[in-house]
């Protein structure tokens, strides 16, 4: 799985399962940072998130039958 951070205009990274990339090239990172903006599209937060994040718990600390 890999992971990227956007920490400004002008800088994000990459880590991947074999090293980790630095970008600075202002199409990269406008790249990623289009990215974050469609990953945040699907995000919840606030009460949306809790209620959600409950209801995973519960489904998966029931006791198995």
């Amino acid at each position: 799985m890999n992971t990227f951070t956007v920490y400004d205009r002008r800088l994000a990274t990459v880590e991947t399962g074999t090293g980790a990339l630095i970008l600075r090239d202002h199409r990269d990172v406008t790249a990623y940072r289009e990215d974050f903006d469609r990953y945040e599209e699907h995000a919840l937060f606030g009460d949306e998130c809790r209620t959600l994040l409950a209801e995973w718990s519960a489904a998966f600390t029931r006791p198995h039958q």
